[in-house]
């Protein structure tokens, strides 16, 4: 069973990666699980181009025919049976690295037939979407800034055969507040968030990885 980790923050070593070596590690927990994890900012790529070389009428493609460095990895992804997405977010949205391989991603699957909406996925998958945020759960509600994640749960519906969300929330910015300009937050409130909130993230993605692969394990077995 293949499970591919996309890292989609272009911080090394902080809450994104953190929050998904940990649920990576839970799909690890099966027996057969072998995992990847490939960072997206090291590499120099586009969203989708508009190019509608994969919605050629009668030679549609389940993959995005834009040839860049990124193409590699979309033929990975479309062998793996556990998708696993980390992000920060920023302005309300995902990383523009992430958001560009979700597009390059899902639109070549994404088949506009006259009866409605239809998937060309080539295998079925379970995939986890894990978003860091800076914002509390309270404020994002509050502010209506929750359509980042209606969004993007409505195309990861119609794609995948399941798929879990995890929002991390209160995430720490840095070890320095003292030198950057961000008084709108509090420190040490911040630091207790790191200590104690996001700790049980950490955990919650672990578990969640360990669901999908057991999900995705139970996709393959015969009845």
């Amino acid at each position: 069973m293949k499970v591919l980790a996309i890292n989609g923050s272009p911080r090394r070593h902080w809450n994104t990666e953190t929050i998904l070596e940990h649920a990576l590690a839970g799909a690890a927990q099966l027996p057969d699980a072998r995992t990847q994890s490939v960072r997206l900012y090291p590499m120099n790529y586009s969203g989708c181009i508009g190019c509608y070389a994969c919605k050629q009428r009668g030679k549609p493609s389940a993959l995005c025919r834009l040839e860049d460095p990124l193409l590699p990895l979309l033929e990975i992804a479309q062998e793996a049976d556990v998708l696993l997405i980390g992000t920060p977010v920023y302005f309300f949205t995902e990383s523009a690295g992430t958001r560009a391989f979700i597009e390059r991603l899902l639109y070549p699957w994404s088949a506009f037939r006259a009866g409605g909406y239809g998937t060309r996925r080539p295998k079925a998958m379970t995939a986890g979407l894990l978003y860091t945020l800076a914002g509390t759960e309270e404020s994002v509600s509050a502010h209506g800034h929750k359509h980042f994640k209606d969004s993007t749960e409505q195309f990861f519906s119609l794609h995948f055969s399941h798929h879990e969300l995890l929002l991390a929330y209160e995430s720490l910015h840095t070890t320095s507040y003292d030198k950057l300009e961000l008084d709108s937050f509090d420190p040490e409130a911040r630091q207790k968030a790191r200590a104690e909130r996001f700790v049980k993230d950490c955990k919650r993605a672990e578990a969640l990885g360990t669901a999908l692969a057991l999900r995705a394990k139970a996709a393959q077995s015969p009845m």
